[in-house]
């Protein structure tokens, strides 16, 4: 019974394209559309041009979101290693080298991050102020 009536959905699901309803999207990116009175109520100006500040600053905030997610899955992979060691004291050893290499890097990356931060706020402040 449960496979005819997941066949029947099926079936109905597919081969009836009028139960469908998507929003035409034909002037979703002209000027007017709803996309674009969403973006400017987020604060979000249609209007401007891309700098090269703020394309550095993306590539900064992404490639530092992969090395958090990098260092989320050695610091999982770590903690599964020592939780299955079965006794094994050089899985348990390998485990904590994982972690402590993991912890090290990131600090290393954040240190660099605050260092960078510090050091290009500092200068453009003293070049834009004087």
């Amino acid at each position: 019974m449960k496979n005819k009536v997941v066949v029947l959905f099926l079936i109905i699901f597919f081969f009836s394209p009028n139960l469908l309803f998507a929003q035409d999207l034909s002037n979703a990116f002209s000027g007017g559309g709803n996309l674009d009175k969403i973006a400017e109520r987020s604060g979000y100006n249609i209007d401007s041009k891309t700098n090269i500040n703020t394309l550095v600053g993306t590539i900064i905030q992404t490639i530092l979101s992969l090395i958090g997610v990098f260092f989320l899955v050695l610091m999982i992979y770590g903690g599964l290693l020592w939780m299955t060691d079965r006794g094994s004291s050089e899985q348990v050893e390998k485990a904590k080298k994982l972690i402590t290499a993991a912890v090290i890097g990131m600090i290393i990356v954040v240190t660099s991050y605050a260092i960078s931060y510090f050091v290009i706020k500092a200068i453009s402040s003293s070049t834009l102020s004087g």
